[in-house]
């Protein structure tokens, strides 16, 4: 890093102002006469005037991918926001990423409870095309036991949502006001196309705490290629009715949206806060994964990175979530399309023992080694590369461009 640092600093032309003045960075006075600076106070004004302009960084930190040269083609200044998600970034890498690995977790960050397994979209880069399952929907019993197991472990969050259309669910708006009694926060996603009139409603009506619209593309064309069966017409109509209605019913409720860049999608890029700005809170953009069995096949010819499944890390999703079917199942994770490693019952035994069991505790060991097995459902998963912290900075500062993302902001 050092080495690094220097190279940039050595890289950075002085700008004078005067025959004997370096202009400073800002909010500093001019250096004055060369006798008046000492060398190291020069290299330090050098290096905060670089970073006025932070893509020289991201090219020194990322490989030279479709995503950095996106990411770097208008300037990238530093503000205090970026510096924030740089020094979380760091914080995730050296402790989320490095030393949490090693200890045994006390209960998950959240659990995602998969109401149904069906959708009545076919997305060209979703797993959900090659489920061999058949489409059900889970019964109240078997949730309500799921949502108990979850308030008695002490499990804060629950996101009802895995691959399939979470309002396909005809009791959605009971589930969520048995969670919200529960004391769980509680988030669902959602393709919005069927976003509309009562069930909207109902849907704050129940105290949910965040709905994520899941979109690809910036204009009809490209959004009815990737989203498959979804109409661009009923997308905008249905959001803008639901964010009117949400600053009516329940300001509360947080709404966002996660867009996957990938081929079929970069070149609308760009537009995407100019286009859904207005009706959401927050816009974060994704890497295109390929996860599981499944996700190699689906994500062939649309990644925009150069991925080395040499340099995976241990998968952070076995320290975080755990993952329940609509049968009950808990299996290893979101990405285990057929359900077919199975680390417990959610109906017959408390989370916690699921948990910190054996079989899960026996693959977190394997990944700590980095053994992610040769015929398993981890053994080709990008989640390892993809969302590192390293490489989620990159799509943050992305979704955050506010120069690049027409300044929605």
């Amino acid at each position: 890093m050092r080495r690094r640092i220097r190279r940039l600093v050595a890289e950075t032309p002085e700008r004078r102002t005067g025959p004997n003045q370096v202009q400073a960075a800002d909010g500093m006075e001019g250096a004055g006469t060369p006798s008046e600076a000492t060398p190291s106070s020069h290299r330090m004004r050098r290096l905060l005037d670089r970073l006025r302009d932070i893509r020289p960084v991201i090219r020194l930190m990322y490989d030279d991918d479709p995503v950095t040269r996106l990411l770097c083609r208008e300037p990238l200044p530093l503000t205090w926001r970026r510096l924030r998600f740089i020094t979380l970034t760091i914080r995730a890498a050296v402790y989320d990423e490095r030393i949490r690995f090693w200890f045994k977790p006390r209960k998950p960050n959240g659990v995602a409870i998969e109401i149904t397994n069906s959708c009545n979209l076919r997305c060209t880069m979703c797993n959900l095309i090659e489920m061999k399952r058949h489409p059900k929907f889970m019964s109240m019993e078997v949730y309500r036991k799921t949502v108990d197991r979850c308030a008695e472990l002490g499990v804060t969050s629950v996101r009802l949502h895995t691959y399939g259309e979470t309002l396909l669910h005809p009791k959605l708006p009971e589930m969520l006001e048995y969670a919200k009694a529960r004391g769980l926060t509680v988030w669902i996603s959602t393709n919005a196309q069927l976003l509309t009139g009562n069930i909207a409603r109902r849907i704050l009506e129940s105290g949910v705490d965040f709905v994520r619209y899941s979109v690809e593309g910036t204009s009809k064309e490209v959004y009815e290629k990737v989203r498959v069966r979804g109409e661009w017409e009923s997308l905008l109509e249905n959001i803008a009715s639901f964010r009117r209605l949400r600053d009516e019913i329940s300001p509360g409720t947080g709404i966002g949206l996660n867009t996957v860049l990938m081929r079929d999608t970069l070149d609308g890029i760009t537009g995407i806060k100019g286009t859904f700005g207005p009706y959401v809170d927050d816009i974060e953009i994704s890497a295109l994964e390929a996860l599981g069995r499944a996700g190699q096949k689906v994500a062939a010819g649309q990644w925009l990175e150069n991925v080395d499944m040499r340099r995976r890390i241990p998968c952070r999703l076995l320290w975080d979530m755990m993952n329940v079917t609509v049968d009950g199942k808990a299996t290893l994770c979101c990405a285990d399309l057929e359900a077919e490693v199975q680390v417990g019952d959610a109906l017959t035994e408390d989370l916690q023992s699921i948990w910190r069991g054996e079989t899960l505790e026996g693959i977190r060991r394997s990944h700590r080694r980095r053994d992610f097995g040769s015929d398993s459902i981890c053994s080709n998963c990008s989640f390892g590369i993809t969302n590192t912290a390293f490489n989620r900075l990159r799509y943050t500062l992305l979704s955050d461009h506010n120069q690049y993302l027409n300044k929605v902001r």
